[in-house]
């Protein structure tokens, strides 16, 4: 129930055009959670499976100096995400956006 909870929350305060930066300034948790969630916790199945293929040390090697990369990635993605969802939801138009993929 929590997550429904956050992710409606999520969606509604991007619908309501309230960023990050403004839920900062508010104080709310919900501008740093989801930089945590995304960033590190996607990144414990990589080190898992590198620990068992390289061994511990280039694991957390490879791990940390990959952790910049793919926090960056997971926010303009989810910016990304956020944004399409307002504007559709706004004009009931979904666009396609091209990303550069075959």
């Amino acid at each position: 129930v929590s997550i429904y909870l956050y992710v409606f929350l999520f969606i509604l305060f991007n619908l309501a055009g309230l960023g990050p930066g403004e839920l900062s300034a508010l104080g709310s948790t919900f501008s740093t959670e989801w930089v945590v969630a995304m960033g590190l916790v996607t990144l414990i199945p990589q080190l898992c499976e590198m620990v068992l293929e390289f061994g511990a040390v280039h694991a957390a090697k490879e791990v940390l100096g990959g952790l910049f990369s793919a926090t960056f990635f997971f926010i303009f993605q989810n910016k990304n995400i956020a944004s399409s969802m307002k504007e559709g939801a706004m004009t009931g138009i979904a666009r396609y956006f091209f990303t550069g993929r075959p």
